[in-house]
């Protein structure tokens, strides 16, 4: 709304930044950065990455209930993943990835999210069958320009991307870095069946998986 010109300005309740020293202002950039980077995992982050299996089939199939069911896919994924702590930094389609600070937390996201989607009553679409890829490495983590942050690393995000290339809908795949962090750390309810070893595409080493 376009404010009227003969009304004076209160610069009370509009101050503006000409009071503001160079000093200040670094100051203040220093702790814009410090507080946009403190609560997000950093140095060795859990990822988390998942997509839905056949999307591209349902899209074709029925495109007119894919829209309210992919929205409450993501309301079911966000809800998991902010209890346990979890940064969305990407989504593409139905595809999320994920940072945790613990791979506990990880896995306690991916397990609650795979229960609320199986138990959903999805309509017309039938059930949406997601699987999962759990990753742990070291990650860089920088500012981005439209989201809060961006993770930049070596292998550490390929190796979670291939990991979830041969996951089947309703899996929850982890690697053997995450499954040494997490064996100590699961309740017995959960069991981290070991799949064998896997070689996964450009990958030079096999990946054992769990």
């Amino acid at each position: 709304m376009e404010s009227d010109s003969n009304v004076p300005r209160d610069e009370s309740l509009f101050p503006g930044p000409k009071n503001i020293s160079s000093s200040q202002k670094a100051s203040q950039s220093s702790s814009n950065t410090l507080n946009w980077a403190i609560s997000l995992p950093t140095g060795t982050v859990a990822f988390l990455f998942t997509d839905i299996q056949g999307s591209t089939q349902l899209w074709q199939q029925y495109p007119h209930d894919m829209p309210s069911a992919l929205e409450r896919h993501h309301e079911i994924l966000r809800q998991s993943i902010q209890v346990e702590g979890g940064y969305v930094f990407q989504i593409v389609g139905d595809a999320f990835c994920v940072a945790f600070h613990t791979c506990l937390a990880a896995l306690q996201a991916a397990i609650s999210a795979q229960r609320l989607l199986q138990n959903e009553p999805w309509g017309e679409t039938g059930p949406l069958r997601e699987r999962m890829a759990l990753n742990v490495g070291p990650a860089e983590l920088r500012q981005g320009e439209y989201t809060s942050g961006e993770y930049q690393t070596g292998l550490t995000l390929s190796r979670t991307a291939r990991l979830l290339s041969v996951g089947h809908g309703g899996q929850v795949l982890v690697s053997q870095a995450a499954c040494d962090l997490l064996r100590y750390e699961i309740s017995e309810e959960v069991i981290l069946k070991d799949l064998g070893e896997h070689c996964l595409k450009d990958l030079n080493l096999p990946e054992h998986i769990y």
